[in-house]
């Protein structure tokens, strides 16, 4: 179950605003509802200009970017709230003497809830040269927080080892397209496009 609202605004049909709140309410965390009902948002904004109107040859449009946002994502397979224990039977020597045995197997993790991320894109997109040649841009920068990975405890809960949100972990990159026009000449067409995508450099 969640909500979801999203408003849009324009002005003149050049720059647009677009807001979207989500409201997560997800038992996928287990039955305990302090992980439940996470909101989660988006905020963006792009302005573009044209030919004749900003834009001075040889720029046909240019269209600038950003948004920001957090998210969450649930991580269902590692909620426990009540802790999981297992039957074994224990070594005896004797038959007469065997009896079954409970041992914990993973502790309870109740006060687990989402990974988080804040993620701010910037970018533009532009066509030179009534659109013969493309090119997009975006620079992004990310921060993954409340990151779920094991943690040494003190053992007092019957194990040395449990999950926890201690991670945490930020990274940024670019990206770059360049595309060309269709160029045709009597049955020649041609149409190319270039992408890069460097590695992000988490820190």
């Amino acid at each position: 179950m969640a909500f979801y609202g999203n408003a849009t605004y324009s002005y003149k049909g050049r720059y647009v605003f677009n807001g979207t709140l989500r409201y997560e309410g997800s038992n996928q965390m287990g039955r305990d509802t302090n992980a439940r009902w996470m909101p989660t948002w988006n905020v963006s904004v792009h302005g573009t200009c044209t030919r004749g109107l900003v834009c001075k040859p040889p720029l046909s449009r240019l269209t600038l970017r950003a948004s920001y946002s957090l998210t969450g994502t649930p991580r269902c397979l590692v909620q426990q709230p009540h802790g999981h224990y297992q039957g074994i039977q224990p070594f005896r020597l004797f038959a007469e003497d065997q009896e079954p045995q409970l041992e914990i197997y993973e502790l309870a993790k109740a006060n687990l809830t989402y990974e988080k991320k804040n993620e701010l894109n910037l970018g533009f997109d532009a066509s030179l040269w009534n659109n013969r040649l493309g090119i997009t841009f975006d620079f992004y920068t990310r921060r993954n927080f409340d990151e779920i990975g094991p943690m040494v405890t003190a053992g007092t809960g019957g194990k040395s080892a449990a999950c926890g949100q201690r991670g945490e972990m930020s990274s940024n990159g670019v990206e770059l397209s360049l595309s060309s026009g269709e160029y045709e000449e009597q049955t020649l067409l041609l149409d190319n496009q270039f992408s890069s995508m460097p590695t992000p450099t988490p820190r």
